[in-house]
């Protein structure tokens, strides 16, 4: 039997982001976000790195350090990092 593990509270967000990948920058649309990550969605369905930088603003001096928890088609989940 599988425990269950009690998630954070989640929020509504639809908002519209974007990830960080070096010199690239690629739009998502953050889902819904908690204390600890978020469920984004892609234009496509992208391979994202394991790590990458989420920014709630075009500016990435303002972005969140974030791991690719799971990726489902063009929906990922992630985790943000201290």
């Amino acid at each position: 039997m599988r425990s269950k593990v009690k998630r954070k509270p989640r929020r509504i967000r639809h908002h519209e982001a974007w990830i960080f990948l070096g010199e690239q920058r690629r739009h998502c649309t953050v889902l819904d976000t908690s204390a600890d990550g978020a469920k984004l969605t892609l234009s496509g369905p992208e391979a994202l790195p394991k790590e990458f930088l989420l920014g709630f603003s075009r500016q990435i001096d303002e972005a969140r350090r974030c791991q690719l928890a799971w990726q489902r088609g063009n929906t990922v989940g992630v985790t943000f990092m201290p």
